[in-house]
């Protein structure tokens, strides 16, 4: 069909995550101050009921480095964290590192409980690469049968993060791959970074990465939201392709 799915809404689950801990570092916090894994409950949207964010297979580390709570992608560090940096300031920065559908400033958020576009997801990881938003372009030139040329298209670009910031995030998403839930983009045999990321029923996996040169987002799912299928995480659905 005509339907071009880098525009369409998902939840990106994990993915979201890097936008957390960038907001904590430029709070101060640096990748090894350690923040407390364990189960924790904020008061929920409806009054009287709680949320409880669970981390996968129910395991807990206790208190654990940034670098490790992102690198296993633990979702109750994740939260807290979110909590204490505030989250109003986490949905301001994903706004302007190029987000453009609406990020609602709720603790869930951190997870990736807000719909965003792919295109503009894989977009905003390339100021975690580089420090700068960088506005996608969908063609470099056009050049008539002499290579003459017609039309040039050249990409906005605009400074976010300041060059300390951007490798400290670069530490902590290489520590994805070095020790965390990427392992598996090892096999590449040279330097990357990124983050994967799964909803909780299976319904979306991810992974955004990138290295010096080039980034690149997967998404796989289904134009219907069902699940794709049992396990079928970022790390087995999308960072095989990536």
């Amino acid at each position: 069909t005509q339907y071009n799915r880098v525009f369409s809404l998902r939840q990106p689950g994990s993915a979201f995550k890097p936008f957390v801990y960038a907001v904590a570092l430029m709070d101060g916090w640096s990748p090894d101050d350690t923040i407390l894994d364990s189960p924790v409950s904020f008061p929920g949207s409806v009054q009287g009921k709680s949320w409880s964010p669970k981390n996968y297979n129910n395991e807990y580390h206790g208190e654990v480095p940034l670098r490790k709570a992102i690198a296993l992608s633990l979702n109750a560090a994740t939260v807290r964290l979110a909590s204490q940096v505030g989250i109003k300031n986490v949905v301001e920065f994903a706004e302007q590192c190029g987000l453009t559908t609406k990020i609602h400033p709720y603790l869930s958020t951190a997870l990736g409980a807000s719909d965003v576009k792919p295109i503009e997801l894989t977009a905003a990881y390339s100021v975690f690469a580089t420090g700068k938003k960088i506005k996608p372009v969908f063609y470099e030139k056009i050049t008539d049968h002499n290579g003459i040329t017609i039309e040039e298209n050249k990409s906005e670009i605009q400074q976010i993060l300041p060059e300390e910031i951007v490798e400290q995030m670069r530490e902590l998403l290489q520590e994805v791959v070095l020790s965390g839930t990427a392992q598996k983009a090892k096999e590449l045999g040279r330097e990357v970074y990124g983050k994967t990321g799964t909803t909780n029923d299976f319904s979306d996996a991810w992974f955004v990465g990138f290295d010096d040169n080039l980034l690149v987002g997967v998404w796989v799912g289904r134009d219907n939201h069902k699940p794709i299928g049992a396990k079928e995480a970022g790390v087995r659905a999308a960072l095989p392709i990536w």
